[in-house]
């Protein structure tokens, strides 16, 4: 079962390999076909005054007849030639490179030895020239207003390439083929970056759902913990000890009562943030309705109702939670404590505790000015994040959807 995957991860990175060498190839060919349009004969550019033409013939090709000569190109090879000379400063021996008015090659782009210099007194006429490999003199003299510039070096061989590249089947098996291949490799692994970046956020969802679970578990293994501990205390009251408190353990209490008796019950229950808020006095659960109303009345915020507390979201980013604490409504906003005047809503930084993170600026809400701040530092919440109000919004009494009225 696990060959199958070996095999396409193999057969991927040999795509891949094969999809890079064509890209380079591609790129090589690019700038090779590029430097070809400047190798035509009828091409009149010049780079920083030299030209790069092919040579079409062995009219300059090492022969019996050309035993006494030092320089030679043959057919195939590219020759760069030096066109900043001026046309009438030519000397004997130096190769030139021309446009023919022979009867036989008349137009085309010629490259021969001078031979000799033609003069009229001290002015230059022209130009005796002449092919190496037969060693037989042109039958035109040439002119200087033909020249085109005078030999100066060559690259062997690359003129034959440049010819292949130009063909059809060249443009085929370096350029059309190779690039077909690329993109449908460049297709494949943009598709593959997209459904792994898909299978990464679901993966950090599952994730942070693990943590939370995590986090419960520890923290129901330190409630028990703490309950053992409690129990330890119940045993000591059955023998006789005096026990005059009540001790309050997160989601419990331990009541211990001292009537002469020295009775001791525990009770375990979990109570929900459902059931704390109704044990809320009507004035307190007022605020909660308040705050609750004031943060649905934003377009595209969501509450969730959970064990805990209540918290609002503006698509995955949270806003704000709220929690009840003995009597009072504690709430928790995206903000930074440090921006706001501690004497005026006497907040508190829980960004130290985990679960508030997120929302480390807390406040109580205990009266009804207590009450006014909070729908206030809401409101900064949604200056915050851009939020608009609802055009209609009904507002609804939280409290009696959680008694089932």
């Amino acid at each position: 079962m696990n060959k199958r995957p070996k095999v396409n991860l193999i057969f991927y990175k040999i795509i891949g390999v094969f999809a890079w060498i064509c890209l380079l190839l591609a790129i090589v060919i690019f700038f090779v076909v590029f430097f070809a349009n400047f190798t035509n004969s009828d091409n009149k550019k010049a780079i920083f005054g030299y030209k790069f033409l092919i040579v079409n013939s062995d009219s300059m090709s090492k022969s019996n007849l050309s035993e006494n000569e030092s320089t030679f190109f043959d057919a195939g090879d590219i020759i760069i030639i030096n066109t900043k000379k001026d046309a009438k400063t030519y000397q004997v021996g130096e190769i030139i490179t021309y446009i023919s008015n022979s009867p036989e090659s008349f137009g085309k782009t010629i490259s021969h030895k001078i031979r000799k210099v033609v003069l009229d007194g001290n002015q230059v006429l022209g130009y005796v020239t002449y092919g190496i490999n037969r060693n037989v003199n042109d039958t035109v003299t040439v002119i200087p207003e033909n020249i085109i510039g005078y030999y100066v070096n060559k690259i062997p061989n690359v003129g034959n390439l440049l010819f292949f590249l130009k063909s059809t089947k060249g443009y085929y098996l370096t350029i059309l083929i190779p690039s077909i291949i690329l993109l449908i490799f460049f297709s494949i692994k943009f598709g593959r970056a997209l459904t792994q970046k898909t299978l990464i956020l679901q993966f950090n969802e599952e994730l942070n759902s693990y943590k939370e679970k995590i986090s419960l578990l520890e923290q129901n293994q330190k409630l028990q913990t703490r309950i053992e501990n409690q129990g330890e205390l119940v045993e000591k009251a059955e023998v006789g000890q005096d026990v005059l408190n009540v001790v309050t353990i997160n989601t419990g209490e331990v009541n211990v009562n001292n009537n002469g008796s020295n009775f001791a019950l525990i009770n375990n229950k979990k109570v929900s943030f459902g059931d704390r808020l109704l044990k809320l006095d009507k004035e307190t659960q007022e605020y909660f309705n308040t705050l609750h109303n004031e943060f649905l009345s934003f377009k595209k915020i969501s509450s969730r109702l959970s064990f805990k507390c209540i918290s609002y979201r503006l698509g995955r980013t949270l806003l704000a939670k709220i929690n009840v604490r003995g009597k009072t409504l504690s709430l928790y906003l995206n903000l930074n404590v440090l921006d706001f005047n501690k004497n005026v809503y006497f907040q508190k930084d829980m960004c130290e505790v985990k679960a508030y993170s997120e929302v480390p600026f807390k406040v109580k809400v205990k009266s009804e000015r207590g009450k006014v701040k909070a729908v206030n530092l809401i409101n900064v919440v949604a200056d915050k994040f851009n939020l608009t109000k609802k055009d209609k919004f009904e507002k609804i009494n939280i409290i009696n959807l959680i008694k089932g009225e």
